[in-house]
């Protein structure tokens, strides 16, 4: 996970309420905002976790809305407002509209800040397991009866992720662009799980037989009426691509998109402030946890934010969610 300090920007909105201290707080928001282009960027406060003293993260804020922007002169004014600010200890970012950014926009930034931006998918791969078993858990169902489908980005989080899997399912297929990465991967999975490895090609051909899809790269050429009714998909690509196509065109499909995992310690801004929530998305818990934490609390499905339990009721109904002894008892 990360290493080092992160800096975490502040959302616009968020940097205008820390602005208003003092006689600031007197201006109206608006008038506020009509002097924004001249508040320079600026750290606001270095992060410490209660008990200890040593800095684990700086805030920062700088007053850019991608909101009224174009995305490459958004980008192009948060490079250079962090370069203003960077320290030489920051080794991560934290930026809000993160599920915005497209592979190539994250490059870009990454390679002129020097910086990671952290988009929480190296969570996700580490939670993904407990996930699915908990939601087959709730539907009593067996994970291992599952037609599982891994979209590959062709990188070490495809290989962490069928290696997880792969110990505990037993119809596992991936979907790769590289035959020389999904045929070494195979390789891996057989010695290391014993399972033999599926691979297909054509997505679309065979895309209706499985019952979860995980997808990893943000370029998948799928075609959305195809899933299989019902199916759990899990959209950890950068971008969310599969997210903004399936929750506008299928309501019938269980769209996960990002997990939620609770602060265990609590950054403190203030002597009775914090600057982040009791139960954060991926991207923040990436940088501020102080353990590794595979099981999240909540599961962002459609859009929304559940608990899982929540989650699968009302896209699976709480009937199916009854033992038969239950369901014969009422």
């Amino acid at each position: 996970m990360c290493q080092g300090k992160f800096i975490y920007i502040l959302d616009p909105q968020d940097f205008n309420t820390f602005m208003k201290r003092g006689i600031l707080k007197y201006i109206p928001d608006k008038m506020l905002l009509l002097f924004s282009k001249r508040i320079k960027p600026r750290i606001l406060y270095s992060l410490m976790r209660d008990g200890d003293d040593s800095v684990q993260g700086y805030v920062a804020g700088i007053f850019l809305t991608y909101k009224n922007l174009k995305k490459a002169e958004y980008i192009s004014q948060l490079i250079y407002a962090v370069n203003l600010i960077k320290k030489e200890d920051m080794t991560s970012i934290i930026i809000e509209n993160v599920y915005t950014l497209s592979q190539n926009d994250i490059e870009e930034i990454e390679s002129k800040l020097g910086l990671k931006i952290l988009d929480g998918r190296e969570q996700i791969i580490a939670s993904t397991l407990y996930v699915l078993e908990k939601i087959s858990d709730l539907r009593n169902q067996k994970l291992n009866e599952k037609e599982i489908l891994i979209i590959s980005d062709d990188t070490v989080l495809t290989e962490k992720l069928v290696l997880d899997m792969a110990r505990k399912t037993k119809y596992l297929t991936i979907m790769s662009k590289d035959k020389m990465f999904s045929e070494n991967l195979g390789k891996d999975v057989l010695n290391s799980t014993g399972l033999s490895l599926s691979s297909i090609v054509e997505i679309n051909k065979s895309i209706h037989k499985f019952d979860i899809v995980i997808n990893l790269t943000f370029d998948v050429a799928l075609d959305i009426y195809k899933i299989k009714r019902r199916a759990v998909v899990i959209d950890a690509s950068i971008g969310r691509k599969l997210e903004s196509l399936i929750e506008k065109k299928r309501i019938d499909i269980f769209i996960i998109s990002d997990f939620l995992y609770r602060n265990m310690r609590t950054f403190k801004i203030e002597q009775e402030v914090s600057i982040f929530k009791k139960e954060v998305p991926s991207y923040i818990y990436e940088g501020i946890h102080s353990h590794h934490n595979y099981r999240p609390v909540a599961i962002k499905v459609n859009g929304k934010t559940y608990k899982m339990k929540e989650a699968v009721d009302i896209y699976f109904g709480r009937r199916q969610n009854r033992t038969v002894f239950e369901a014969k008892s009422q």
